[in-house]
């Protein structure tokens, strides 16, 4: 199957703060995979705002990077 997809990073720097897992970036991070934008923002809740190569949001320490990627 091909398409696109949407590969959504959510990165909590609370728990990064407080030493969470070492305050490991990566072990503080989360990884979704949507087919559709409707799909991730039921997902949030919320919209992100558009950047250029995607979307990007930064809420109550919390931050959300979407990007759309092609995969085969």
């Amino acid at each position: 199957m091909s398409g696109l997809k949407w590969h959504l990073e959510t990165i909590n720097w609370n728990d990064i703060e407080q030493k969470k897992y070492n305050g490991d970036i990566f072990l503080n991070t989360q990884v979704d995979n949507f087919f559709s934008l409707s799909e991730v923002w039921d997902h949030l809740g919320f919209k992100l705002h558009k950047q250029r190569n995607g979307y990007l949001s930064l809420k109550n320490g919390i931050e959300y990077r979407l990007t759309r990627y092609s995969f085969f």
